[in-house]
């Protein structure tokens, strides 16, 4: 699978949230995952060629509670080219200062992210199909144990085929292990056998 992860954001480079994201990006290159920038309106409408691609993820900020003008013109652009978009994915990378029972029903917000991104759903939905968000809710205040599982779990997203597949993930860390340790490592062999013997189990875990 190669994926592409696309910030949006007019000074990308001055937001820490988004800095981090790219940084998470950039470390996935021999991972087939290319990062692109959309600073501008101008550049959204440059022609977007996503053939290459199975999976374009839009990386941005809430903005007053919606998608941010940028990626709402990237979107009227990019799909544009109905027929490059079969058969591909599309996922969102969401950033929000607020905390996520904020989000919930009754709440000072009281509407889901999923309600707030319902356009660029719409627009994946009509031409291809449209990946579980992933948000990060109050990213500043986050520790760096927090940081670094936030990090893990962006990388599952951009490269893995079911990134919430408690199975995939696991074989996901075991890759990890390997390429840090070596296949013959015992942690990494062991904790192969250990998947492997519990696939089972796994699967069926992954309701939670």
């Amino acid at each position: 699978m190669k994926t592409l992860v696309i910030g949006c954001h007019e000074h990308l480079n001055e937001q820490y949230d988004l800095r981090f994201c790219k940084e998470a990006c950039l470390s996935l290159r021999d991972e087939r995952v290319v990062w692109q920038e959309i600073t501008t309106m101008d550049k959204c409408d440059d022609y977007c060629d996503i053939s290459d691609f199975d999976r374009v993820i839009l990386v941005f900020q809430l903005t007053n509670y919606t998608t941010p003008a940028l990626v709402n013109r990237w979107c009227e652009q990019a799909f544009k080219q109905q027929e490059q978009w079969q058969n591909k994915e599309i996922g969102a990378i969401v950033f929000t200062s607020e905390a996520a029972q904020q989000f919930r029903a009754g709440s000072e917000i009281g509407v889901g992210v999923d309600q707030l991104l319902l356009p660029l759903q719409i627009w994946a939905n009509r031409y291809s199909y449209y990946l579980t968000p992933f948000v990060i809710y109050q990213w500043m205040q986050m520790t760096a144990e927090e940081k670094q599982g936030c990090l893990i779990e962006l990388q599952q997203y951009m490269t893995l085929a079911h990134f919430d597949d408690i199975n995939e993930q696991a074989k996901w860390y075991v890759e990890q292990l390997q390429r840090l340790l070596g296949t013959e490592d015992a942690l990494a062999v062991n904790l192969c056998q250990t998947i492997e013997d519990n696939e089972f189990q796994l699967t069926t875990m992954n309701w939670v």
